[in-house]
């Protein structure tokens, strides 16, 4: 199968048994692009899902977890993200390595952007496999450059890895948001009226509920946004 994932600037993918990677405005000398028109297209959620299909029948035995740990700047916390593929000895192996790469290129150039990646795996192969790759496709740490430093790539040990569901594929905030709150049934408001009101930081605290939050994707073909309420609501999406 023959498969892409483009985003911030920066192209990972496969196409006729070959990886290849760029950055946007590079020339592509070995007509990997123009090839792709050639042949179809597997998007990679589909390749997670052929692969755990093929590892249903014993989990515990048949992948390895592997997590991404994306450093962010300002003292952040970073972005988690785990991927699970085949273990050693599995025939899907070598497919389960693609999609880790592709995860990571991903992650650090468009989901983040960060030079900081650390990676937690079970087997010493899998992150010798992932140094080899951004070693064999130079434009990607490159890229990363932008970031303000060299791009450094580090094996981080299993107590560094979050345990908690909550703290997995994160994208926190530049300013915190804890005082505004989803609404409050309204019995509850009605109880709390009096206390809020008496003082100004709480009704100060209370407004800012009422900010909208929005969200842009910038693909390389079209820009997408969606504004979303502070209850969660949907209020517009446009292309």
């Amino acid at each position: 199968a023959t498969w892409i994932s483009c985003m911030g600037g920066a192209c990972v993918g496969r196409t006729q048994g070959a990886v290849s990677s760029m950055a946007s405005g590079e020339k592509d000398p070995s007509g990997a692009r123009d090839a792709l028109a050639d042949f179809p297209l597997q998007p990679l959620s589909a390749v997670v899902a052929e692969l755990l299909q093929a590892t249903a029948e014993s989990p515990a035995t048949q992948r390895e977890r592997v997590v991404l740990i994306a450093e962010r700047p300002d003292g952040m916390p970073p972005y988690v993200l785990p991927v699970e593929i085949p273990r050693p000895g599995h025939a899907l192996r070598g497919r389960g390595l693609e999609l880790l790469w592709a995860r990571a290129a991903t992650v650090a150039a468009a989901v983040v952007g960060t030079a900081r990646l650390r990676v937690f795996t079970e087997y010493d192969e899998t992150f010798e496999r992932l140094q080899e790759e951004f070693k064999s496709h130079p434009h990607v740490p490159q890229h990363l450059e932008q970031y303000g430093e060299a791009f450094v790539l580090s094996r981080a040990a299993a107590d560094e890895v979050p345990t908690v569901e909550g703290e997995l594929r994160v994208m926190p905030f530049r300013r915190a948001s804890s005082s505004c709150r989803r609404p409050e049934p309204a019995a509850a408001v009605a109880a709390a009226k009096e206390e809020e009101a008496s003082t100004a930081a709480e009704s100060s605290s209370s407004s800012s509920c009422l900010r909208l939050y929005v969200g842009v994707d910038y693909g390389r073909s079209d820009v997408k946004c969606a504004a979303i309420g502070a209850s969660g609501e949907e209020l517009a999406t446009h292309v």
